[in-house]
């Protein structure tokens, strides 16, 4: 498992990790303003 086999794997990985944190940080943003 080499990362030059596919270079286009971990950009696309980040890409969706960055995603999914971005939608993980903006519903947990009104879930705190509730529990306040």
């Amino acid at each position: 498992m080499e990362p030059d086999n596919k270079p286009g794997f971990f950009p696309c990985l980040l890409s969706q990790i960055s995603t999914l944190e971005l939608l993980l940080r903006s519903l947990s943003c009104p879930q705190q303003e509730k529990e306040t």
